[in-house]
């Protein structure tokens, strides 16, 4: 399902909540069905007492409008709302983490005959298989938005009209802070930046609630930042390209993790690696071909992940995305852009 969404922030929001109505509903339930008992308990740790609406307020405060209209129009109650946005934030609250929540990403640097482009696959709980959107944001300032998602939240990725694209994975070992700006919020931060170098300046400066991988590329370069409350790294390329999973790379001390959470995270990296390697060229046929098959589309070969969508972006001054409505193994990309 695409849903537009012009104007203000609240303005977006109800839009969402009223054109996905059944879906958010959906979502929410879900969510109630996999929290359960620890509805009450999660939902004062996530939205109650923690300060993430108040520094999404402070930072980015059109975007609590748009939780807020999602909300509204949807009849869902603001906190599971919420609650959906704070993803990232919502495993290490309940310590969830596990082989199920991870993603493999990569980007390649422009150079002659290879435009700019960032992919990955996106790697969530199977429970929410069903509720991918994309979201086509049109606010009244700032750049144009394409952001796949699901219902009820507001990006898992972000493309804008300029061509900066972001790709992100979890970064479990590195620190979390309750008074940081959740992933979801930064992607839409990052979104709303006009430059390769401005987008880089919001992940130094703002505050961090969860560890993440930001694949971050323009028309004219890539990069690829490990950020945690209090520490960013760098991953710097190698032959032109980066390459990510779910340990850090940019320093010495890459560990598998705690609780076994990154089990296959090397693994991946690993083949990820290699089948990059194997093309001189990645345009949007190659980079698929890399995500398409184990290790990296999970839920085959008794991997218990899910692969909830595979995406492509081709950064040049006419963007494109390229994105699936499900595992790679199975579902065609289908193409958007912004003209």
């Amino acid at each position: 399902m695409i849903l537009t969404l012009c104007g203000d922030g609240k303005a977006r929001g109800l839009a969402h909540g009223e054109a996905a109505r059944d879906l958010v509903v959906e979502a929410a339930d879900r969510w109630r069905a996999d929290v359960a008992s620890k509805h009450d308990e999660t939902l004062t740790a996530l939205v109650d007492a923690s300060g993430f609406v108040s520094t999404t307020e402070r930072l980015v405060p059109d975007l609590v409008d748009e939780i807020e209209g999602i909300a509204a129009a949807s009849g869902v109650d603001r906190r599971v709302v919420w609650a959906l946005n704070l993803m990232d934030e919502d495993w290490w609250t309940r310590r969830l983490l596990a082989g199920e929540t991870a993603c493999s990403g990569f980007g390649v640097l422009p150079g002659p005959g290879q435009i700019a482009l960032v992919a990955q696959n996106m790697d969530l709980p199977r429970w929410l298989d069903g509720l991918q959107v994309l979201l086509d944001i049109q606010p009244v300032d700032g750049p144009r938005v394409l952001a796949p998602s699901y219902a009820g939240m507001v990006a898992t990725n972000v493309l804008n009209e300029h061509g900066i694209g972001v790709c992100v994975n979890t970064l479990a070992q590195l620190p979390t802070s309750s008074n940081g700006l959740p992933v979801a919020l930064m992607l839409r931060y990052l979104a709303a930046q006009l430059t390769h170098a401005d987008a880089m300046d919001v992940l130094r400066t703002a505050p961090h609630a969860s560890g993440q991988n930001y694949i971050v590329g323009a028309p004219d370069t890539v990069a690829d930042l490990e950020c945690g409350a209090g520490t960013v790294t760098e991953c710097r390329p190698v032959e032109g390209r980066v390459a990510h999973t779910n340990h850090p790379v940019g320093d010495a001390d890459g560990g598998d993790g705690p609780g076994g959470f990154l089990a296959n995270s090397p693994l991946r990296l690993d083949a990820l690696r290699r089948r990059l390697a194997a093309h001189d060229r990645v345009g949007p046929a190659e980079a698929a071909s890399v995500l398409r098959d184990p290790p990296l589309c999970r839920g085959t070969d008794g991997d218990t992940g899910f692969t909830f969508y595979s995406v492509v972006m081709e950064l040049t001054d006419a963007p494109v995305l390229h994105l699936t409505a499900g595992p790679p193994s199975d579902h065609a990309f289908a193409t958007y852009r912004f003209d």
